[in-house]
């Protein structure tokens, strides 16, 4: 999972963290939110959990974003279906 921040020509990933798939049918919903079992590697986070595949830091080109409330989350189960928050 990517957490991406900055104005639209400077995006950059802010984290990046290993989701666990096998945890994904667990996964629960807040409203908009989700929690997803992520992989991490001790009791607390670490900067080396936030930057799986050392991707934090580098910018996100070619890539639409919105602002619409619908648009911020979007979440593809396991079968590869979207599911878009309400």
């Amino acid at each position: 999972m990517v957490a991406v921040k900055g104005p639209t020509a400077r995006r950059y990933v802010r984290a990046a963290i290993a989701a666990d798939p096998a945890g994904w049918p667990t996964a629960t919903r807040d409203g908009a939110f989700y929690q997803v079992p992520a992989i991490r590697g001790g009791d607390v986070w670490t900067h080396d959990d936030l930057d799986h595949a050392q991707l934090r830091g580098r910018l996100v080109h070619d890539v639409r974003f919105s602002n619409r409330a619908q648009d911020l989350v979007i979440w593809v189960d396991p079968t590869g279906t979207e599911h878009r928050q309400p």
